[in-house]
């Protein structure tokens, strides 16, 4: 009969609360409604670089197609979302690749 293997030793974890658990996926929720906001802006600023023949796009292409966008109805993430992505980010930027091999 073959030798069982001897099980490699596992990193505890903590388990997330059920709280904890629904804070996150708002959270991500949020930052896909983000992630939404900013391709739809890149789409409008291009289909207009395009349109006028410019085929090009900076800062104030960028401002006008949101502008565009919300006269036409469709509704900007509010700004404290964006500030929660930044905060995201920094957290994750101070973390370092020591983080990703835990």
């Amino acid at each position: 009969m073959p030798r069982g293997r001897t099980p490699l030793p596992r990193a505890a974890r903590t388990t997330a609360t059920p709280e904890a658990q629904k804070a996150a996926r708002a959270m991500m929720w949020r930052f896909g409604q983000i992630r939404d906001w900013k391709e739809a802006v890149h789409r409008e600023a291009w289909r207009q670089a395009a349109a006028d023949g410019s085929h090009r796009c900076g800062c104030a292409e960028f401002d006008a197609a949101g502008a565009r966008l919300e006269a036409a109805g469709v509704k900007r993430p509010p700004e404290d979302w964006f500030e929660e992505l930044r905060e995201a980010r920094q957290w994750l930027a101070r973390q370092g690749p020591e983080a990703d091999q835990g």
